[in-house]
C-alpha cells in the first residue's frame, strides 16, 4: 500500500511541480515528436501499473486499468489548465 502511495505521490508532484511546463506539454504541444509520444506512453504505463498494484493489493477496485491511466492522465491535464 505504501509503495502504491508512493508511486501515486510521484505521479501528482510530476504534474504539479511545473503546471506551466505541464499544460504546455499536454495541451500545447501541436505535433507530437517522438520523444514526447514516448515520455507519454510511459507515463500512462506507470500510471496503469500503480492502477493495477493497487487493485492486487484490494485498495483499488477492479476496473479496466488502461482506461483509467488515460483518465488519471486528462484529469491531471485538465488540472494543469
Amino acid at each position: 500500500m505504501q509503495q502504491l502511495k508512493t508511486i501515486l505521490r510521484s505521479i501528482i508532484k510530476l504534474v504539479l511541480e511545473d503546471r506551466g511546463q505541464m499544460h504546455i506539454l499536454l495541451n500545447r504541444a501541436g505535433v507530437f515528436d517522438t520523444d514526447f509520444d514516448e515520455s507519454y506512453h510511459i507515463l500512462l504505463e506507470r500510471i496503469e501499473a500503480a492502477i493495477k498494484h493497487g487493485m492486487k493489493l484490494g485498495s483499488v477496485r477492479d476496473c479496466g486499468s488502461q482506461f483509467a491511466a488515460h483518465c488519471a492522465l486528462a484529469q491531471s491535464r485538465k488540472s494543469s489548465i
